[in-house]
């Protein structure tokens, strides 16, 4: 599989000399010659518009996400800059960390939260040099593993990538921990998961003070309907789905990696699925991801990377 994989990504740089050989025809011909060599080209660069052209056009889309108990004017709010899915490694069109290290510079936050998916098939001799830029956002950078990080599929880099991190001072890993940081003046509770397919979640004990949020960031969106009733929350932040990443409409549904369906953007109601499941509703944001999996394509769902205002609750002092 890996080899069919390789196959495509390389076979691609075909369509280079073909668009010259039907050039030539176009020239020589004419009639059904002509417009059937059009015909052609047209067709072929659908696939390399989406090969060559789409995974680098990086985009940053602004959201704003009130969480209960915020006041409707005024308030104390945080700025959250949130990517997944990276997927570095196997193929060599993902978008690199440096060019999202370089939109972050033209953009105002107070955190960098990445939901997981670094990785794809990464040799484990380049993991410095795929991800030493997170060290430079020049804010605290959260990161939670995905499933392809710790060998679901392909090779399991969580304690490669652990110890990595380690070094940096600047990121922080929260496989099931809570970090209590201070953003923008206000205390929030940042509890990160491992990865659901990993079957290794650990919940938190401890719940925040009234008035005091509790953010969750974990790759698959899924989680959203595992969360024990004892854990309070705010909102939950994630990726996975890539948003269809080939979203050809009527079809990319299908492809969707979620048992209950969840795509991309903010899901204000999530009701749980089963009675083991949180007994309320709660928000969940999906971010559509930065790199590509299986093909070495996106087709209308460029990378991106969200910068999310989130609106918070009164604190417990008024």
């Amino acid at each position: 599989m890996m080899l069919m994989k390789q196959l495509i990504f390389y076979a691609s740089f075909l369509y280079f000399p073909f668009v010259i050989a039907m050039g030539w025809l176009m020239i020589r011909r004419s009639g059904f010659y002509r417009w059937g060599a059009l015909s052609l080209v047209l067709l072929a660069s659908v696939p390399a518009y989406a090969r060559f052209v789409e995974p680098r056009i990086l985009r940053t889309i602004e959201a704003k996400i009130a969480l209960a108990g915020s006041p409707a004017e005024g308030g104390d709010d945080i700025r959250l800059l949130l990517f997944s899915d990276t997927h570095i490694g196997m193929f060599g069109n993902a978008m690199p960390l440096e060019r999202i290290r370089e939109r972050a510079d033209t953009l105002d936050f107070d955190a960098v939260l990445v939901a997981g998916d670094l990785t794809y098939h990464l040799p484990e001799d380049q993991i410095e040099a795929a991800f030493h830029e997170l060290n430079n956002f020049g804010k605290p950078v959260f990161v939670v593993f995905g499933n392809h990080d710790v060998g679901f599929p392909g090779p399991d880099l969580g304690m490669q990538l652990a110890g990595y991190f380690a070094t940096l001072e600047n990121v922080h890993l929260l496989n099931n921990r809570t970090a209590i940081v201070n953003l923008n003046g206000r205390e929030i509770w940042l509890t990160g998961t491992s990865d659901l397919w990993q079957g290794q979640i650990e919940y938190p004990t401890e719940n925040p003070p009234v008035g005091t949020p509790r953010i969750i960031l974990t790759h698959n969106p899924d989680v959203a309907m595992r969360v024990p009733p004892n854990v309070s929350y705010d909102v939950l932040f994630a990726g996975h789905t890539h948003g269809g990443q080939i979203r050809i409409p009527g079809l990319y549904q299908r492809a969707l990696p979620s048992q209950y369906g969840f795509d991309r953007g903010l899901y204000e109601e999530v009701t749980p699925a089963s009675a083991d499941a949180i007994a309320e509703t709660h928000q969940i944001y999906i971010t559509s991801g930065t790199g590509m999996v299986s093909l070495p394509m996106r087709l209308l769902m460029p990378p991106q990377v969200d910068l999310i205002t989130v609106h918070l609750p009164q604190g417990e002092d008024g």
